[in-house]
């Protein structure tokens, strides 16, 4: 655990360090619980109760982010990958070009790996 901080530490801006070795640490403690799974409810058994998403677009994430990525407009194709890709539906696709909304970007880089002609490069949040 003092390896995966101090890392923590080293990669992280100051502002979101705190709320990120929290969060590894209860994501630790709660792997790390054994618990039988014969209790756990079936799926047939769970209730949804919102049809809210669940994922980043129902809330802002922009302070969860280390870098960002930056679309090169002049480059992109429009082949829409990096929409596709994204696990937060932060990207559209305006006038045939990716756009990223800042707002609900967690910056994983996804849509810059997934980019066939590297128009999107991550580039560190300024604090």
């Amino acid at each position: 655990m003092e390896s995966l901080e101090e890392t923590i530490k080293e990669e992280f801006p100051e502002r979101i360090l705190k709320s990120n070795i929290m969060a590894m640490r209860k994501a630790y403690d709660g792997v790390s619980e054994l618990m039988d799974a014969k209790n756990l409810p079936k799926k047939k058994d769970i209730k949804i109760e919102s049809q809210e998403p669940l994922i980043s677009y129902s809330r802002n994430v922009a302070d969860w982010r280390v870098f960002r990525p930056v679309i090169d407009k002049n480059i992109c194709v429009n082949c829409q990958r990096c929409w596709i890709y994204c696990p937060e539906t932060a990207i559209t696709m305006v006038e045939g070009k990716a756009d990223v909304n800042y707002s609900y970007c967690k910056g994983c880089g996804i849509c810059s790996e997934e980019c066939p002609v590297e128009a999107i490069k991550m580039e560190l949040e300024e604090e």
